[in-house]
């Protein structure tokens, strides 16, 4: 089953930027779903169950849906009303909780989605790049994948594709190694001065590498756009 055409097309997008382009589809599948949630928790009793069995959402979700309530629409009446109903399961569950009986709490039902479309979406980034020559020159003039997204698109690739991703990922972090030399150098003493060019943005392209690229800046208080 190929993701859907929006996802796809965020996909797509982030092969044009120095970007993972699976962070840009992640963004994504998460604004989707904070807003989705936001306007149908009230009414979803699958999805109001879904977040009792995870006790609440992550704290990087929760944090999503305090900037799209609390932020952006300066009001706090879907949070508590929400939150009431996973408390008073939480309660329950704790009423009936023995000291010999396990206690774990199901997925981040923000997480699970976003792990759902992240898997269709390495699947079709894998077919897209082996059927469209101009898809895989675009990834191979990018930065790779961050480090999380590469591990996703390493399990459902060939050992042909494998040689790809090793090839584009290799260089992509040797290169931001001598960029990062080259930064710590220019603030050695004898410069004196903050770094410039591609090395000034190192550290910043080191930890979105290693832990995903972070999300465009559009505003919280609407949906996101192609443009964003």
């Amino acid at each position: 089953m190929s993701p859907s055409s929006a996802l796809t097309r965020f996909l797509k997008q982030g092969l044009t930027r120095a970007m993972c382009p699976l962070c840009r589809v992640a963004h994504k599948l998460d604004r989707e779903y904070i807003w989705y949630f936001f306007d149908e928790y009230s009414t979803d009793d699958q999805t109001l169950d879904a977040l009792r069995g995870a006790r609440g959402f992550c704290l990087e979700h929760a944090a999503a849906l305090r900037r799209l309530e609390v932020d952006g629409l300066k009001s706090t009446l879907g949070i508590s009303t929400t939150y009431l109903d996973t408390l008073e399961g939480l309660a329950e569950e704790l009423a009936r909780l023995r000291p010999k009986d396990y206690f774990t709490s199901a997925p981040c039902p923000a997480c699970a989605y976003r792990g759902d479309g992240l898997e269709k979406c390495a699947r079709y980034l894998r077919d897209e790049m082996a059927e469209t020559e101009r898809s895989r020159e675009r990834y191979a003039e990018g930065p790779g994948l961050c480090m999380p997204h590469f591990e996703l698109v390493w399990s459902v690739a060939t050992a042909e594709e494998r040689d790809f991703l090793i090839e584009v990922e290799r260089r992509s972090v040797e290169g931001l190694v001598r960029d990062l030399r080259e930064h710590i150098c220019k603030q050695g003493a004898e410069f004196r001065s903050e770094p410039d060019g591609a090395e000034a943005g190192a550290w910043e392209r080191a930890l979105a590498l290693t832990a995903g690229w972070p999300p465009p800046t559009a505003p919280v208080g609407r949906p996101e756009d192609d443009a964003a």
